[in-house]
């Protein structure tokens, strides 16, 4: 929890071709808020930041974050994202989403979720060594 956004920028840097899409939460985020000054300076024009805010660390036991009650948008604005948007509901998202997707620059969406999970959510079953693998496999096509 909280790096993904490091290994994305990494991988973004390195194959500017393709768009990269790292998935946060807002947890991860308020823990390792330098690594969103690290991602505006790089100025990668192909990353895509989304943040899942659901007010909670929801993957480790649902406690709080402070998630809902600070400017997300405006602290990704001062970390020196290109583009900034904050999504409330589901229309707000299908009308951004094509923008989200073909603007070329770093963008930092933010989508307000409700707590809470599936009750049929899968967990993973391989070990990190396996994830390791695999993303290392994918990362050499």
């Amino acid at each position: 929890m909280g790096h993904a956004n490091q290994i994305a920028l990494g991988i973004a840097m390195q194959n500017k071709s393709r768009n990269v899409y790292c998935f946060d939460g807002d947890g991860a985020i308020i823990m390792h808020m330098g690594s969103t000054a690290i991602i505006g300076q790089q100025k990668c024009k192909n990353f895509k930041h989304i943040v899942f805010n659901n007010g909670c660390h929801d993957s480790v036991g649902g406690q709080p974050t402070v998630g809902h009650d600070i400017d997300m948008q405006k602290i990704a604005i001062s970390m020196n994202y290109d583009h900034v948007i904050r999504i409330k509901n589901e229309d707000e998202l299908k009308s951004n989403l094509l923008n989200f997707i073909n603007f070329k620059g770093s963008v930092f969406i933010e989508i307000k979720i409700k707590k809470g999970y599936r009750d049929n959510l899968i967990r993973p079953t391989t070990t990190p060594e396996e994830n390791k693998q695999s993303l290392m496999d994918f990362l050499e096509k």
